[in-house]
């Protein structure tokens, strides 16, 4: 039965309904849910009867039909739900029908922008969606319901709730016919044929009418995403078409969407969002924010409540710190030139407000293959001390680029007791990388990084030694966001006994994908094979577990100390770390 919020003056009926995400979880039956949100959404609930609106008949006042604020479970029943309007007050130029329904207005035009309670309760449990800076190349799950629920309010009929345009008959069309060529995609080129015990042709009959019926393009894609999340896979994604469309373009011609960047790269560690390293000549560092700052908040929300989301629906999945790393960062960035408010914890635990303006990304516009978005590259080395070379870059991407640089590096380096490789935060990208990079450190016919399987075949990915080759120590280092490509290169130097791997355990997200456009506009990514390193151990789902599990406290990170640095430079010259620590700075 709908819930009731009463006919008091102030309130009127708005028609709900969930976004796919949402209705994945809770289906037909039953989920759990955190007793603490439990009592938050009674808590905020409670807040909204008493000052958005007259005084409630009921005091059960749900945001959906049988959702219970008691217990640790809630039952999704889809209808009709009344809940409380925000008044609206007439200079805020929100169009209104004589019935009293708005028909069409954004948080910035109606009441709700100006912090009304159901404003709050609506962002701040996740019945809002959040759809800037949505996009990323590894998105292998959700970040969980704050930002992904994806409601979609209809009034009489399809409104947005956001300033995001309605679908015209052709588009809805198109992602209908988009959302047949995804389906068919997985059903005839997924590695497993079975896809898991999966069965797809219920996911299709389910799913298919919502895209029908979608209103915009978030909830087209939601849907569709809400399908390849069933396979509970890395490296399957819808990626917005917007995403390749040209904005401007530099002097060498090539277009792209523009983002800017703060200059913070950041960590989850032990639950605290702490920065790790600031790019030099960034807002972040001409704002004097140092490695070891803790982010409490950005834009106003709460850091700790986007990693409890993410981390929840990520579940026990090895990605899941990469996920809340990501949840963070994607308030952090945002379009080229614009501000975000961040709140730190300095070294001494004193609150620092900042308005930090967000630039360029580091690195070179890369060169664009297939239908890979837009995105930037950069690569670093130096000589630490005057015996060991360090290499670091953000992606195997560009091999025009990056093969020179990484081939030049090597060449400086080949009188040094060793090479550190520092691949933590590396994305990945294109899997013949890793294979040429690899030859300089294997003099072996044969050899092979990994296994790929697809449905009925196997392929070894074959190493092919340089006629020159590295013979000195080489260490790799790793993190929970070194994922695909680099989880490859260090797994599979590692069972070869070329590597000793150094950091803590990979993101477990490596399968071969490829991207195809669909008739929509979009971008859907999608796996093709499975990968097994040299040892026969999958790197889906695992990742790669370093031969020596290290991660910067925040005091160390305070101190200027890199403990996983501290600890390949002290092996590969037969040290104790702490005898290395002075030498890395």
């Amino acid at each position: 039965m709908p819930v009731q919020a009463g006919r008091d003056a102030g309130c009127t009926e708005w028609r709900l309904r969930a976004g796919p995400e949402f209705e994945r979880l809770a289906g037909r039956g039953t989920i759990r849910v955190e007793p603490s949100m439990n009592k938050r959404l009674a808590a905020r609930f409670s807040s909204v009867r008493s000052s958005a609106c007259a005084p409630s008949t009921r005091t059960d006042i749900c945001p959906f039909p049988g959702l219970r604020h008691a217990g640790s479970s809630c039952r999704m029943i889809q209808g009709m739900v009344k809940v409380l309007e925000p008044r609206v007050p007439a200079e805020s130029g929100a169009p209104r029908k004589p019935d009293g329904f708005v028909t069409a207005w954004s948080w910035e035009q109606a009441a709700i922008a100006r912090r009304s309670p159901l404003r709050d309760l609506m962002m701040n449990t996740g019945f809002a969606t959040m759809n800037e800076n949505r996009h990323r190349i590894l998105r292998p799950c959700r970040l969980g319901l704050v930002p992904w629920v994806g409601l979609a309010f209809v009034f009489s009929g399809c409104v947005s709730a956001s300033k995001e345009p309605l679908l015209t008959q052709e588009q809805r069309s198109l992602n209908v016919e988009s959302f047949d060529y995804v389906w068919t995609t997985v059903r005839d080129k997924h590695f497993d044929p079975t896809l898991g015990g999966l069965d797809w042709e219920a996911v299709r009959e389910e799913l298919r009418p919502k895209v029908q019926e979608a209103c915009t393009m978030s909830q087209a894609r939601d849907v569709m995403m809400d399908m390849l999340l069933r396979l509970n896979q890395s490296h399957f994604d819808i990626i917005p078409g917007e995403y390749y469309e040209t904005e401007s373009k530099d002097a060498g011609g090539a277009g792209a969407r523009r983002y800017g960047v703060t200059g913070v790269d950041l960590r989850v560690i032990d639950h605290r969002v702490l920065v790790t390293a600031v790019t030099a000549g960034s807002p972040a560092d001409e704002a004097g924010v140092q490695p070891g700052w803790e982010i409490t908040r950005v834009g106003g929300e709460k850091v700790s409540s986007l990693i409890r989301d993410a981390e929840s629906q990520c579940e026990a999945k090895t990605w899941a710190r990469a996920e809340m790393a990501y949840a963070v960062g994607r308030r952090l960035n945002g379009p080229l030139g614009g501000k975000v408010q961040v709140t730190f914890l300095d070294g001494d635990d004193r609150k620092r407000v900042l308005n930090l303006h967000r630039v360029e990304p580091r690195g070179k516009e890369a060169y664009r293959i297939g239908e890979v978005a837009p995105h930037r590259v950069w690569f670093e080395s130096r000589h630490v001390g005057e015996d060991v070379g360090y290499i670091a870059f953000n992606e195997f991407t560009d091999p025009a680029y990056l093969m020179r640089a990484y081939n030049e590096a090597l060449e400086s380096f080949l009188e040094t007791e060793g090479i550190v490789i520092d691949l933590r935060g590396n994305g990945g990208g294109l899997g013949a990388m890793p294979i040429w990079m690899a030859g300089w450190f294997v003099k072996e016919e044969g050899n092979y990084l990994c296994k790929e399987f697809t449905r009925d075949q196997e392929f070894k990915a074959i190493i092919t030694p340089r006629a020159k080759t590295y013979d000195g120590k080489l260490a790799i280092l790793v993190d929970g966001l070194t994922a695909s490509s680099a989880e490859m290169f260090a797994g599979g130097l590692r069972d070869l006994g070329r590597a000793r791997v150094f950091g803590s355990r990979s993101a477990g997200a490596s399968l071969p994908a490829t991207i195809d456009k669909l008739p929509n506009g979009d971008r859907f990514k999608y796996a093709v094979a499975r990968d097994e390193l040299p040892g026969g151990q999958p790197i889906e789902g695992i990742g790669v577990l370093p031969d020596v599990v290290i991660e910067p406290t925040r005091e160390d990170l305070l101190g200027g100390r890199d403990p996983a640095l501290e600890a390949a430079v002290a092996w590969i010259r037969n040290l104790e770390p702490a005898d290395a620590e002075e030498a890395t700075k």
